[in-house]
């Protein structure tokens, strides 16, 4: 091969390799802009899911302070039961030994009239 030859050769494979390198340049240059239009896709998605939790957040306060005053009702309605409950045990008590107490009279009584009656009839001649 003659010394121009070698020179074209030379020539056309330079050409070819920058060609190559254009290419390569710009097909990096596509995936670099495709990078940054999922890196910005993926961060709208990230703050997406940051402001959902947000409000998953506010609406789980939200009911967790309801729950809580409906626990704080609750509590204040079943004490006033067991109160309630409590005073009429304790009135009921009261009556049951009322009516004990006058049960007793009435027996004490029933039986003094009983003793009286009982010696009169043993007295009696048959």
């Amino acid at each position: 091969m003659g010394l121009m030859q070698k020179l074209k050769s030379v020539f056309a494979h330079q050409e070819r390799s920058a060609q190559y390198l254009n290419e390569i340049v710009a097909a990096s240059s596509n995936e670099q802009r495709l990078l940054n239009d999922i890196s910005s896709k993926l961060d709208a998605i990230v703050e997406g899911s940051k402001n959902e939790q947000r409000i998953l957040n506010e609406r789980l306060e939200a009911t967790i302070a309801q729950l809580d005053d409906m626990n704080k009702v609750l509590r204040s309605k079943l004490d006033g039961v067991v109160k309630g409950l409590d005073d009429h045990a304790k009135l009921s008590n009261n009556k049951f030994d009322a009516l004990i107490a006058g049960l007793n009279n009435q027996t004490r009584l029933l039986n003094e009239k009983l003793n009286a009656f009982i010696p009169q009839s043993n007295r009696r001649p048959s």
